[in-house]
């Protein structure tokens, strides 16, 4: 027979964390009045009390508890990748992405980048002033590198891409296509940021979410385990008969 102890209500983690959070929402309601900002804010962790309703995700939260230190070493391993790529953008690419806003051909470089200029402004021929400007996205050091990488892994790396194929020299207006092999970096850059390191996360929450959702059961076969995730999938899906048939009847009764 358990202890009284171990089956009450508060004996479990999960369910002292729901009493808390129960707590705070009672103490709302009751200064609610006053208008005190921090117990309003609390009212965000009412969220909270689903994973005391809910157990696949409990092991869910478990699961990312569990993997936290792994997934720093893979950070730090994605953060040194992320730091060789910067240096070398910065070795190569450093000052090389200014450029005159005359795309006409008429200026080679920012000597040549004075005066004015007529340019097409949405749709409309204007006279403006020529421009050496930077482009936002650069690697002049070793910070703008990391953004500039950071922005890539979002998946906005083809005007980036651009800038550095058609890049030529410091003080040199850029020519397209230059240098073209600059696309095997970011190509290289985006497989192992975006899809190499991305799996080691999934991975690592994977294998932990599997070692939880299975704990206790680390002596049955893989062929046993499957079994069990077949009797959930069964367990958790509601079967209704289908009208029109013979068994429907015999189905419902049952």
């Amino acid at each position: 027979m358990a202890h009284p102890v171990e089956t009450a209500y508060l004996a479990l983690g999960w369910n002292r964390l729901d009493f808390i959070i129960l707590i705070i929402a009672w103490v709302d309601v009751i200064f609610s009045d006053a208008g005190v900002k921090a117990l309003k804010a609390l009212r965000a962790l009412r969220a909270i009390r689903i994973l005391n309703k809910i157990q696949g995700l409990r092991v869910l939260v478990l699961a990312l508890l569990d993997a936290l230190g792994s997934l720093i070493h893979v950070g730090i391993l994605t953060f040194m990748m992320w730091l060789i790529f910067g240096i070398c953008g910065v070795n190569y690419l450093k000052g090389i992405f200014y450029s005159c806003n005359d795309k006409t051909g008429a200026v080679a470089g920012i000597d040549g980048c004075v005066g004015t200029n007529v340019i097409n402004f949405d749709g409309q021929y204007v006279v403006a002033e020529r421009d050496w400007s930077n482009a936002k996205a650069n690697f002049d050091n070793l910070g703008n590198a990391m953004f500039t990488l950071f922005e890539i892994s979002l998946g906005e790396w083809y005007h980036i891409a651009h800038d550095a194929i058609n890049s030529v020299a410091e003080n040199v207006q850029p020519v397209v296509g230059y240098q073209k092999w600059w696309t095997l970096y970011f190509i290289f850059f985006v497989l192992l940021s975006n899809m190499f390191f991305m799996n080691l996360f999934v991975g690592v929450i994977y294998e932990k979410y599997f070692a939880r959702k299975y704990e206790g059961l680390e002596e049955l076969s893989k062929e046993q385990r499957e079994f069990l995730s077949v009797l959930e999938m069964i367990s958790s899906r509601q079967f209704t008969p289908e009208r029109g048939r013979g068994n429907g009847l015999v189905c419902a009764i049952l």
